[in-house]
């Protein structure tokens, strides 16, 4: 088989490829290290933990309906507050995350995380994100 011959059909595959990734609708990244779902009151709480080595290492929470999938209410979890409301960027303020523990209980979702800054140092906090009225509400972190 000729060399120009042989590089078109493998350029064809890789490009076929990557269409059937982009366009397959039930296609999971890779990266995704920990996926979970749990029934609140009569919607699905469903989340997603990036790998921390991803271009996008985020927790990505949804709220479902059920029967049909429907999305109702998403947050993509890219920074976490501290005790003090002073916001840890995952990309810009860490050289490390970990979450882990990630649970529901009690109308929350809840998780530890432990944060290795650029700058010197660590944190270790457990956070909550509240579900209040068929909605993902309000994020909050302590120190652990």
């Amino acid at each position: 088989m000729k060399p120009a011959i042989f590089l078109g059909l493998i350029f064809s595959l890789l490009f076929s490829n990557k269409i059937l990734a982009e366009n397959d609708e039930y296609f999971v990244s890779p990266y995704a290290r920990e996926l979970g779902i749990s029934r609140i009151d009569n919607q699905l709480l469903r989340w997603v933990r990036f790998s921390s080595e991803s271009k996008h290492p985020c927790l990505h929470v949804e709220l479902l309906t059920p029967a049909s999938y429907v999305v109702n209410d998403e947050m993509k979890i890219c920074a976490l507050p501290d005790e003090n409301n002073v916001m840890y960027d995952f990309v810009k303020d860490l050289s490390s995350i970990d979450l882990f523990n990630i649970k529901v209980d009690n109308m929350r979702l809840i998780f530890n995380a432990e944060l290795i800054l650029l700058k010197q140092g660590s944190k270790s906090l457990q956070c909550s994100l509240l579900i209040k009225e068929k909605k993902l509400d309000a994020l909050n972190c302590v120190a652990r």
